[in-house]
């Protein structure tokens, strides 16, 4: 398996996660396994609520990447074999 094929299916997984809870715990497991150091995340469940409302807010005033052009940088950077 190649390593593009390996990152896209990371990604599908981490996508299939509905719980915000979960997937904070994975973005931590995976920041420690592979020793990124990242800006500090909310570390309580209000902080991150708060976040997710700001990240709401902005799809809301429309300051987001389009889905299309995002698959298609992604498509570039990971083809099909």
């Amino acid at each position: 398996m190649s390593t593009a094929e390996i990152k896209l299916k990371i990604i599908r997984l981490i996508d299939q996660v509905e719980d915000a809870e979960q997937l904070f715990v994975a973005y931590q497991k995976l920041v420690s396994i592979l020793g990124f150091e990242s800006k500090p995340i909310p570390e309580t469940r209000d902080a991150l609520e708060e976040s997710l409302r700001i990240s709401m807010k902005q799809v809301e005033e429309g300051k987001v990447i389009p889905h299309e052009e995002v698959i298609s940088k992604y498509r570039k950077t990971y083809p099909k074999d």
